[in-house]
């Protein structure tokens, strides 16, 4: 076990936070997030409005975790709008880092694509890329396509 390891121990997973609103006391939001999120070690600030929380995958990690409820918890607390994106696991320290900063790139990405959307997974988020990089006229395409009142 490396000296990595002993301060953070595996698996665990970024969940990764953008904040539509002004946070007037960091701390206590800190707070709030660490005991909503079972397992939660640490929360990272990365700017005044986003941030990162480590969460570990150990024995008291809750697989059927209502994110749902913990965006609209924040929301009443704190008065603001609250995004996030659910990482995968990471159970080596040698691709946390690329991991980190891919979830951080396609969450930056995707959540102007779907503003109404207020929690993304990596497994939702996939389509949004490839749509993203799609021409109007193939977009069009696509819907008129896929969409079973045009008998196509």
């Amino acid at each position: 076990m490396t000296k990595v390891e002993k301060i953070l121990p595996l698996p665990f997973r970024f969940i990764h936070f953008h904040i539509k609103g002004a946070i007037l006391e960091q701390g206590e939001f800190t707070e709030a997030m660490k005991s909503l999120f079972l397992s939660a070690y640490e929360l990272l600030w990365l700017a005044p409005d986003k941030g990162v929380l480590i969460q570990l995958i150990d024995d008291h990690f809750d697989e059927d975790m209502d994110e749902e409820s913990i965006i609209d918890t924040i929301a009443s607390d704190f008065y603001v709008q609250l995004f996030l994106y659910i990482g995968s696991p990471n159970t080596g320290l040698d691709s946390a880092k690329d991991r980190f900063l891919w979830e951080s790139s396609v969450f930056e990405e995707v959540r102007p694509i779907v503003p109404a959307k207020s929690l993304f997974v990596e497994q939702d988020i996939i389509p949004y890329l490839t749509i993203k990089d799609m021409t109007e006229e193939k977009k069009a395409s696509h819907i008129v396509h896929a969409d079973p009142r045009t008998g196509r």
